[in-house]
Protein backbone atom coordinates (compact mmCIF):
# COMPACT_ATOMS: atom_id res chain seq x y z
CA UNK A 1 0.00 0.00 0.00
CA UNK A 2 1.19 3.63 -0.76
CA UNK A 3 1.71 5.06 2.59
CA UNK A 4 1.43 9.24 2.86
CA UNK A 5 2.34 11.50 4.95
CA UNK A 6 0.96 13.63 7.27
CA UNK A 7 0.90 16.76 5.00
CA UNK A 8 -0.73 14.77 1.98
CA UNK A 9 -3.67 13.39 4.45
CA UNK A 10 -4.16 16.82 5.85
CA UNK A 11 -4.73 17.68 1.93
CA UNK A 12 -7.00 15.24 0.93
CA UNK A 13 -8.65 15.32 4.02
CA UNK A 14 -9.89 19.30 3.13
CA UNK A 15 -10.48 18.27 -0.38
CA UNK A 16 -12.35 14.94 0.36
CA UNK A 17 -14.51 17.10 3.25
CA UNK A 18 -16.58 15.36 5.92
CA UNK A 19 -17.41 12.14 3.14
CA UNK A 20 -16.63 8.59 3.76
CA UNK A 21 -12.99 9.62 3.18
CA UNK A 22 -13.17 12.17 5.72
CA UNK A 23 -11.55 10.27 8.23
CA UNK A 24 -9.50 7.33 7.09
CA UNK A 25 -6.25 5.99 6.87
CA UNK A 26 -3.57 5.46 4.61
CA UNK A 27 -4.38 2.07 3.21
CA UNK A 28 -7.58 3.02 1.95
CA UNK A 29 -6.52 5.87 -0.16
CA UNK A 30 -4.27 3.39 -1.38
CA UNK A 31 -7.28 1.95 -3.13
CA UNK A 32 -8.85 5.18 -3.81
CA UNK A 33 -8.03 4.66 -7.96
CA UNK A 34 -9.56 1.04 -8.21
CA UNK A 35 -12.34 2.32 -6.21
CA UNK A 36 -12.79 5.34 -8.63
CA UNK A 37 -12.62 2.64 -11.55
CA UNK A 38 -15.27 -0.13 -10.23
CA UNK A 39 -17.68 2.99 -8.84
CA UNK A 40 -17.46 4.93 -12.83
CA UNK A 41 -18.28 1.16 -14.20
CA UNK A 42 -21.18 1.06 -12.03
CA UNK A 43 -22.10 4.46 -12.50
CA UNK A 44 -22.32 3.15 -16.44
CA UNK A 45 -23.80 0.05 -15.74
CA UNK A 46 -26.64 2.27 -14.20
CA UNK A 47 -26.78 4.66 -17.09
CA UNK A 48 -27.12 1.45 -19.34
CA UNK A 49 -29.29 0.21 -17.05
CA UNK A 50 -31.83 3.61 -17.22
CA UNK A 51 -31.31 3.80 -20.35
CA UNK A 52 -32.61 0.10 -20.96
CA UNK A 53 -35.73 1.16 -18.76
CA UNK A 54 -36.42 4.10 -20.96
CA UNK A 55 -36.31 1.96 -24.29
CA UNK A 56 -39.01 -0.37 -22.67
CA UNK A 57 -40.96 1.77 -21.29
CA UNK A 58 -41.24 4.15 -24.86
CA UNK A 59 -41.55 0.37 -26.16
CA UNK A 60 -44.29 -0.05 -23.89
CA UNK A 61 -45.81 3.32 -24.70
CA UNK A 62 -45.46 2.22 -28.49
CA UNK A 63 -47.51 -1.04 -27.77
CA UNK A 64 -50.31 0.20 -25.47
CA UNK A 65 -50.67 3.34 -28.63
CA UNK A 66 -50.65 -0.14 -31.15
CA UNK A 67 -53.36 -1.98 -29.07
CA UNK A 68 -55.28 1.37 -28.53
CA UNK A 69 -55.40 1.63 -32.57
CA UNK A 70 -56.16 -2.37 -32.89
CA UNK A 71 -59.33 -1.67 -29.95
CA UNK A 72 -60.28 1.35 -32.40
CA UNK A 73 -60.17 -0.46 -35.63
CA UNK A 74 -61.45 -3.92 -34.09
CA UNK A 75 -64.68 -1.04 -32.89
CA UNK A 76 -65.22 0.51 -35.85
CA UNK A 77 -65.37 -2.75 -37.80
CA UNK A 78 -67.99 -3.61 -35.48
CA UNK A 79 -70.20 -0.70 -35.71
CA UNK A 80 -69.62 -1.16 -39.82
CA UNK A 81 -70.71 -4.52 -39.74
CA UNK A 82 -73.69 -3.48 -37.10
CA UNK A 83 -74.64 -1.16 -39.78
CA UNK A 84 -74.54 -3.47 -42.60
CA UNK A 85 -76.48 -6.12 -41.17
CA UNK A 86 -79.07 -3.22 -40.80
CA UNK A 87 -79.30 -1.95 -43.98
CA UNK A 88 -79.14 -5.69 -45.34
CA UNK A 89 -82.13 -6.76 -42.90
CA UNK A 90 -83.77 -3.19 -44.50
CA UNK A 91 -83.18 -4.38 -47.99
CA UNK A 92 -84.51 -7.53 -47.44
CA UNK A 93 -87.67 -6.38 -46.20
CA UNK A 94 -87.94 -3.82 -49.68
CA UNK A 95 -87.44 -7.05 -51.11
CA UNK A 96 -90.06 -8.71 -49.99
CA UNK A 97 -92.76 -5.94 -50.54
CA UNK A 98 -91.34 -5.70 -54.13
CA UNK A 99 -92.14 -9.35 -54.20
CA UNK A 100 -95.52 -8.76 -53.23
CA UNK A 101 -96.03 -5.96 -55.74
CA UNK A 102 -94.39 -7.96 -58.30
CA UNK A 103 -97.08 -11.52 -57.95
CA UNK A 104 -99.98 -8.68 -57.84
CA UNK A 105 -98.91 -6.80 -60.65
CA UNK A 106 -98.23 -3.50 -59.47
CA UNK A 107 -94.81 -3.55 -61.23
CA UNK A 108 -94.04 0.24 -60.58
CA UNK A 109 -94.23 -0.44 -56.77
CA UNK A 110 -91.86 -3.37 -56.73
CA UNK A 111 -90.22 -1.73 -58.60
CA UNK A 112 -89.59 1.62 -56.64
CA UNK A 113 -88.97 -1.40 -53.50
CA UNK A 114 -85.98 -2.96 -55.47
CA UNK A 115 -84.54 0.61 -55.95
CA UNK A 116 -84.99 1.25 -52.29
CA UNK A 117 -83.02 -2.10 -51.61
CA UNK A 118 -80.27 -1.21 -53.82
CA UNK A 119 -79.90 1.81 -51.97
CA UNK A 120 -79.50 0.52 -48.70
CA UNK A 121 -77.11 -2.49 -50.27
CA UNK A 122 -75.86 -2.18 -53.76
CA UNK A 123 -74.21 -5.51 -53.84
CA UNK A 124 -77.20 -8.19 -53.73
CA UNK A 125 -77.61 -9.66 -57.05
CA UNK A 126 -81.05 -10.80 -56.26
CA UNK A 127 -81.98 -7.30 -56.38
CA UNK A 128 -81.13 -6.54 -59.48
CA UNK A 129 -82.41 -10.06 -60.81
CA UNK A 130 -85.76 -8.93 -59.31
CA UNK A 131 -84.90 -5.30 -60.98
CA UNK A 132 -84.07 -6.90 -64.55
CA UNK A 133 -87.96 -8.77 -64.14
CA UNK A 134 -89.56 -6.49 -63.14
CA UNK A 135 -88.50 -4.02 -66.44
CA UNK A 136 -88.99 -6.92 -68.50
CA UNK A 137 -92.29 -7.23 -67.19
CA UNK A 138 -92.83 -3.56 -68.18
CA UNK A 139 -91.23 -3.91 -71.53
CA UNK A 140 -87.94 -2.49 -70.98
CA UNK A 141 -85.95 -5.93 -72.72
CA UNK A 142 -82.66 -3.46 -72.46
CA UNK A 143 -82.95 -2.26 -68.90
CA UNK A 144 -83.99 -5.89 -67.55
CA UNK A 145 -80.71 -7.57 -69.85
CA UNK A 146 -78.53 -4.99 -68.25
CA UNK A 147 -79.71 -5.61 -64.49
CA UNK A 148 -79.24 -9.48 -65.11
CA UNK A 149 -75.73 -8.96 -66.12
CA UNK A 150 -75.07 -6.81 -63.20
CA UNK A 151 -76.91 -9.55 -61.03
CA UNK A 152 -74.45 -12.04 -62.47
CA UNK A 153 -71.31 -9.99 -62.07
CA UNK A 154 -72.06 -9.63 -58.30
CA UNK A 155 -73.33 -13.51 -58.33
CA UNK A 156 -71.87 -15.59 -61.44
CA UNK A 157 -73.71 -18.71 -59.75
CA UNK A 158 -76.91 -17.44 -59.99
CA UNK A 159 -78.70 -20.11 -62.39
CA UNK A 160 -81.58 -18.62 -62.38
CA UNK A 161 -80.51 -15.44 -64.32
CA UNK A 162 -78.93 -17.46 -67.06
CA UNK A 163 -82.22 -18.88 -67.50
CA UNK A 164 -83.93 -15.15 -67.98
CA UNK A 165 -81.18 -14.40 -70.57
CA UNK A 166 -81.67 -17.43 -72.26
CA UNK A 167 -85.36 -17.40 -72.59
CA UNK A 168 -85.56 -13.51 -72.75
CA UNK A 169 -83.21 -14.45 -76.64
CA UNK A 170 -85.70 -17.15 -77.47
CA UNK A 171 -89.08 -14.85 -76.74
CA UNK A 172 -90.05 -17.48 -74.82
CA UNK A 173 -91.09 -14.94 -71.80
CA UNK A 174 -93.96 -12.17 -72.48
CA UNK A 175 -93.85 -8.86 -71.52
CA UNK A 176 -97.10 -7.14 -70.10
CA UNK A 177 -98.73 -5.38 -72.51
CA UNK A 178 -98.74 -1.29 -72.57
CA UNK A 179 -102.26 -1.18 -72.27
CA UNK A 180 -101.98 -3.02 -68.85
CA UNK A 181 -98.91 -1.15 -67.56
CA UNK A 182 -101.24 2.40 -67.75
CA UNK A 183 -103.75 0.87 -65.60
CA UNK A 184 -101.32 0.10 -62.91
CA UNK A 185 -100.13 3.39 -63.06
CA UNK A 186 -103.31 5.15 -62.27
Amino acid sequence: PRIFDADEVEELSEQLGDGIYGETDSSILYYDPICTDVVETLRDSIKVSKNMIDNLNDYNNMLQHNEAVLTDSTRKNFLREQVSQSNQNKAMRHLSRSLRFFYDEEYRNALSEVNFAIELNPNLAIAYGRRGSIYYKLGDNRRATLNWNVALQLDPEFTEIYDMLQAADENRLKPVEIGKIQENIK
